[in-house]
């Protein structure tokens, strides 16, 4: 039930925002601005794209049972624990530094 109807004329208008109409039209605009923007936005999604790659291959390591069995496995534990620490850190402050400045 819309809050506000225009009729008479070519088109129906309306409020509400679940209609194909509006969201066709804020479908086109999101991709505009997706095109225009690219040299902004596709660093952004590669840098973030290869850290969560980096922290799972770096996660997948760890936790393997060949590291587990081999010479040394402590060592590398830790040290892929201490990177994994990194990892994250430096992905969360990427997050909150790219929000706040948006």
């Amino acid at each position: 039930m819309p809050i506000l109807e225009v009729k008479n004329v070519s088109k129906i208008y309306t409020t509400r925002f679940g209609s194909a109409r509006v969201q066709a039209l804020s479908n086109r605009l999101a991709v505009t601005n997706l095109k225009n923007n690219r040299q902004f936005y596709l660093p952004y999604i590669l840098t973030g794209m290869v850290s969560a790659m980096m922290f799972y291959i770096m996660r997948a390591i760890q936790g393997s049972r060949g590291i587990a069995s081999m010479r040394g496995a402590g060592t590398v534990s830790i040290i892929l624990t201490m990177g994994l620490v990194i990892v994250a850190l430096c992905r969360f402050w990427r997050m909150k530094y790219s929000t706040i400045w948006r």
